[in-house]
């Protein structure tokens, strides 16, 4: 084969196995030799199921024997952000005083994954209780495009995973950008499904309203096939929309002819990077290109968002944090202890008054969204930062990290992310769609179709 099997798409691999061309068992261990062969310097994961992926595998290949197949990822390797519990295994969410906790049932998800015939090759390093900081005694996964650059947080050790190619795509969460950041700076594609329409069961919480488990895969087809198998309507999470889901894989091949992009130059001009600006355009251009109307939108301002997402994302955490944090509180790091003491002490006025204009402000948003069928604007309206920026974070850096993500976890409209040029240095510049709720189905039609048509990243140095 000329391609390696590791750069192959998570698609092309699993019917690869389906036809019996490849054996899971062949899969796996070239998955797990590069993992052994990269981890010790990207420090992707947290805990890798070595012993347990290759019995998965022998299980895979011998039901496909008897012309058996558990579902659409049958014997394919997918990593999961390290807040899924799996019976057996730990989870540590990384945090230091959960580090041998081991976990009594499993996330719905992760059931969903397995039913697919997923094997799940590890977990992936995460942000401590799934917020900021990467804490000892795991570390910080390492960008694979170069290593002085941010991964990401909360969910870098995934899309690292997925960008050095540790697997065929990852489950992650995003409460205030966690997905899209992540992918964006690693130059991987990263769907944030519109809020419950992914069952938050036996996942670590850290804001619960604003939580949102989604995929952060090669491309759009592949987040579409993972977003297929895990969305949908859970008893066990009575947060979790009714309804059936419509499968993305069935919107592939749809075009964009005919769809609406909206533009905002407010959002995509002011205080953005020449180059971030000149992606979107670009990317819209070639949109346009294949029957994509362009139109002027106008999305609302709200000068103090990041404000209002901190005060609504405090007030959770510190509920979910109560008893291990008056146990703990030496363990956690300064920038979580911040958030959990800001939640105990801020008066109930101002929660109020945070979820009012939260829900004044995601109408309003919603209302704008619903003009056309997508809105384009950046990610990050910077290239991608260094770690020594990030290590060192003010006031201003948070609000720019957080100006084009935050508004869409407020609101739980759904987002897509992916890879839309480069910078005159060679670094990931990307793209971010945003629909009405649960119009997913428009975000990896437009992404897709994007896809298809520019040229993507070639294999990073790390191949």
């Amino acid at each position: 084969m000329s391609i390696p099997l590791h750069w192959l798409d998570l698609r092309r691999i699993a019917a690869l196995i389906a036809a019996g061309d490849l054996s899971a068992r062949q899969v796996v261990e070239d998955c797990l030799a590069r993992i052994a062969r990269l981890q010790p310097r990207l420090n992707a994961f947290i805990t890798i199921f070595a012993d347990e992926a290759l019995a998965e595998a022998d299980r895979a290949d011998a039901l496909r024997r008897q012309n058996g197949r558990l579902g659409p990822l049958h014997g394919v390797p997918i990593g999961v952000k390290d807040i899924f519990a799996i019976a057996g295994q730990r989870m540590t969410a990384g945090m230091p005083s959960r580090a041998q906790q081991i976990c009594t049932e499993t996330a719905t998800v992760i059931r969903r994954l397995q039913q697919a015939g997923a094997i799940v090759i590890g977990t992936q390093n995460v942000a401590e209780g799934v917020f900021g900081e990467y804490l000892a005694p795991y570390g910080p996964p390492v960008n694979p495009w170069r290593a002085d650059l941010w991964p990401g947080a909360s969910s870098g050790g995934s899309a690292v995973a997925v960008s050095a190619a540790l697997g065929y795509g990852a489950i992650g969460s995003d409460t205030g950008g966690s997905i899209r950041m992540p992918s964006a700076v690693n130059g991987v594609t990263g769907l944030k499904p519109t809020w419950g329409r992914v069952s938050r069961y036996g996942v670590f919480e850290l804001a619960g309203t604003l939580d949102h488990i989604g995929p952060i895969a090669r491309n759009a087809a592949d987040a579409a096939l993972l977003y297929d198998v895990i969305a949908g309507p859970d008893p066990l999470d009575p947060t979790s929309l009714a309804g059936p889901v419509t499968p993305l894989s069935a919107a592939l091949g749809q075009g964009v002819a005919g769809l609406t992009i909206g533009l905002d130059p407010a959002w995509i001009e002011e205080g953005v990077a020449p180059e971030v600006s000149a992606t979107i355009h670009a990317a819209a251009r070639v949109l346009q290109e294949q029957g994509a109307i362009l139109r002027p939108v106008s999305l609302p301002a709200l000068p103090d968002v990041v404000d209002i997402w901190y005060d609504i994302c405090a007030s959770q955490t510190a509920r979910v944090h109560a008893e291990n944090f008056a146990r703990h509180s030496e363990t956690y790091s300064a920038a979580l202890s911040a958030i959990i003491r800001h939640g105990q002490t801020q008066p109930e006025a101002n929660r109020k008054r945070a979820q009012d204009r939260r829900t004044a402000y995601s109408a309003s948003l919603i209302a704008a969204l619903s003009q056309v069928d997508l809105v384009a604007i950046p990610v990050l309206p910077f290239a991608p930062p260094s770690l020594a920026q990030t290590q060192n974070m003010d006031r201003s850096l948070i609000d720019a990290l957080h100006r084009f993500t935050c508004p869409f976890t407020l609101s739980g409209a759904p987002c897509i992310t992916f890879p839309g040029g480069q910078t005159a240095k060679g670094l990931p510049l990307a793209v971010q769609l945003v629909a009405t709720p649960l119009a997913e189905d428009r975000l990896v039609r437009a992404a897709h179709a994007f896809q298809t048509m520019a040229a993507q990243h070639p294999p990073l140095a790390s191949n």
